[in-house]
């Protein structure tokens, strides 16, 4: 479903044909809220990205949607370590003995020892949920799970409005579609085979 679909569903919901935009989209972005930290280990929201990082740079810059980092490799399976800030010390020396190191640092990393020559990066992570906007109109709950969206925004809308009624049924039927994706496991992203009826 579009973002123009969802809002459009709300405002049937909410028997409210008037409701602007921009309070609809506050909602929207409540919700969105709430379904990065409850879908941030669900499968669709693992990524991959690949990139090459210049021989002397030691400072390696993130995608913007990341989450949380899974693994970080190099060459041709380098795993490279994560450390705190406050523990860089240690880990740069954990680095000297033959290891590879890394700390964040906002939007970047930085790698201890710094790259020799052009190396090859792989970096598995958790992404933040794409939210819907001018440039992006569906993103994969608003594609697979509508109801999340169209749920979440009513029970977001009960608080909004001070409907307190409402509150309460919104709230459970949400949580209960949430819970559903939740129990989806890896194994529900692969095909399953047909099932044969016999006579």
């Amino acid at each position: 479903m579009t973002r123009s679909g969802i809002l459009a569903a709300v405002r049937t919901y909410l028997e409210r044909p008037d409701m602007p935009d921009t309070d609809l989209l506050l909602l929207m972005s409540m919700v969105e809220g709430e379904l990065n930290r409850a879908l941030r280990d669900h499968p669709r929201s693992q990524r991959r990205a690949t990139f090459t990082q210049s021989a002397g740079n030691d400072t390696l810059s993130l995608p913007t949607d990341l989450a949380q980092i899974v693994t970080l490799r190099s060459g041709t399976n380098t795993v490279w370590s994560m450390f705190a800030p406050t523990q860089w010390a240690s880990a740069q020396d954990q680095g000297r003995n033959g290891g590879f190191v890394y700390t964040a640092h906002g939007d970047c990393l930085e790698l201890f020892p710094t790259p020799a020559e052009d190396t090859q990066f792989r970096l598995d992570y958790m992404a933040f949920l794409h939210p819907l906007g001018d440039d992006v109109d569906t993103n994969w709950v608003s594609t697979y799970f509508p109801d999340l969206y169209v749920y979440g925004m009513l029970k977001e809308s009960a608080v909004y409005l001070r409907d307190d009624a409402r509150l309460v049924g919104w709230q459970a039927e949400f949580s209960r579609r949430l819970d559903g994706v939740l129990a989806q496991g890896w194994g529900s992203l692969l095909g399953a085979a047909p099932r044969v009826r016999l006579a």
